[in-house]
């Protein structure tokens, strides 16, 4: 088919893209599949290619995707949804404007989902932005306790005992319960796209449909499939 293909019209040619043409099905037939493409150019952060490469593939060309440089901008895109009037908004879908752990107003809240997409260095491993840890390790669920967000606490139903199996009492002559944090499961996976929950928010039917490019998707998609690497390139990494 391939050789066909190319007498009748040309020799393809590799692609940063994937460009998909139901060039097969008789044009009439009703079954023609959908055309589409999925661009690195309609990204509107940065690409993980160069721009060369972009618009003329080579063998030297890679696709780099380094979660700092590609993925982590996602997150703060300005994702609002404008009235007619272009300045009315109607929806902020901006990730960060529900996955952060205060709200427009500076107050404390417990990010959306106990998933927090903001911007610093993890406390687990200040080498990574905390988003990226948020999406890949399991953490704990937090809660607002006095307008400060702390580690949800709950009753395991055991009590503290000594060394002989009997219940400590306390001052009050009570019996002092042992409390254990509640586990949140990450929603990212490195075994891949199709292993990540976070894929299936966005799918049709999804709580977050609509709400990334195709484009985008392919991206989170693409970097998940290859391990989620923080550095996809080794030598992007500081060398301290």
């Amino acid at each position: 088919m391939a050789q066909t293909y190319a007498r009748v019209n040309e020799t393809r040619k590799p692609t940063a893209d994937l460009i998909y043409e139901d060039e097969w099905t008789d044009p009439g037939a009703t079954a023609k599949a959908t055309s589409f493409t999925l661009a690195y150019g309609d990204l509107d952060t940065p690409p993980p290619i160069s721009g060369v490469c972009a618009t003329e593939w080579a063998p030297n060309c890679r696709i780099v995707i380094n979660y700092e440089q590609n993925v982590h901008p996602l997150w703060d895109l300005n994702r609002e949804v404008l009235d007619t009037d272009g300045v009315t908004v109607l929806e902020d879908n901006t990730c960060t404007s529900c996955h952060a752990p205060t709200d427009d107003g500076g107050m404390a809240q417990v990010p959306a989902g106990q998933l927090d997409l903001t911007n610093g260095a993890s406390p687990a491993e200040p080498l990574h932005f905390n988003a990226y840890r948020e999406l890949l390790f399991p953490d704990n669920e937090q809660e607002l306790v006095n307008d400060a967000l702390v580690d949800r606490l709950v009753d395991t139903g055991e009590v503290l005992r000594d060394e002989e199996g009997n219940p400590i009492l306390d001052a009050n002559g009570m019996q002092q319960p042992i409390f254990a944090t509640v586990p949140v499961q990450a929603s990212m996976s490195v075994n891949g796209a199709r292993a990540s929950r976070f894929m299936t928010l966005f799918q049709a039917g999804g709580t977050h449909e609509g709400r990334m490019t195709d484009a985008e998707l392919r991206l989170i998609a693409e970097w998940l499939d290859i391990g989620a690497q923080y550095y996809n390139n080794p030598f992007d990494a500081p060398e301290d």
